[in-house]
């Protein structure tokens, strides 16, 4: 940590932006550029013996998601470099099968767990200073990335450490398609999904149960 007062407030605040595949985890800082959320779903027609149904093939969340990257220093800033290389690691497509003999399936989809405090997460918003990985798979929202952006800040500069060049801070953009998020839900119990899976719990604000009931 570099010991500035924006490491001592995120961590009191368990307000890092949490990122993970492959079984690493990354976090950042949360200076957020943008944050939005669309939701969208296709009309679909079921004809039956004596109607037209008019049904929908399930919504898709699209989460839009854009943060500063800060350095105080050199050391700092070579870090946050370090950790966006192990970001980009992380979203290479997975692949499949033996490698050694042959028989390999390339899968083109990347894919990360996110976890942002109470506004990005998979129905767990309660939020904490760590994860291993086995916990982000459980409270983090699985989604597959069609695009990421590294925008340097050039107007703000660059450090030099060991003969190269860091930016002090660069902007990265996260566009962040959720995958079937309620899918999670059929391996919980149906009490304790019926406490979980309500509107409201998304932020993390209590609701009365029983007008969802």
């Amino acid at each position: 940590m570099s010991g500035d007062y924006s490491d001592k407030y995120t961590a009191s605040k368990n307000a890092y932006i949490f990122l993970g595949n492959k079984k690493k985890i990354v976090k950042f800082k949360p200076f957020l550029d943008d944050l939005s959320f669309s939701r969208k779903s296709q009309k679909i027609e079921s004809k039956l013996f004596y109607s037209t149904v008019k049904l929908t093939d399930g919504s898709k969340l699209d989460i839009k998601l854009s943060f500063k990257v800060i350095a105080t220093n050199a050391a700092e800033a070579s870090k946050n470099h370090s950790k966006f290389s192990q970001l980009l690691r992380m979203i290479m497509p997975l692949k499949n099968g033996d490698i050694a003999s042959g028989n390999q399936h390339k899968i083109n989809t990347c894919q990360l767990y996110v976890k942002f405090a109470n506004l990005i997460h998979n129905q767990r918003p309660d939020s904490f200073n760590s994860y291993t990985f086995e916990q982000l798979q459980l409270e983090g929202l699985l989604c597959n990335i069609p695009s990421i952006q590294y925008n340097p800040d050039v107007d703000m500069g660059f450090f030099e450490y060991n003969g190269k060049l860091f930016a002090k801070v660069f902007t990265i953009q996260l566009d962040l398609l959720v995958v079937k998020a309620n899918e999670v839900f059929q391996k919980v119990a149906k009490n304790e999904r019926s406490k979980r899976n309500r509107p409201g719990k998304m932020f993390g604000f209590e609701i009365e149960y029983d007008l969802y009931d």
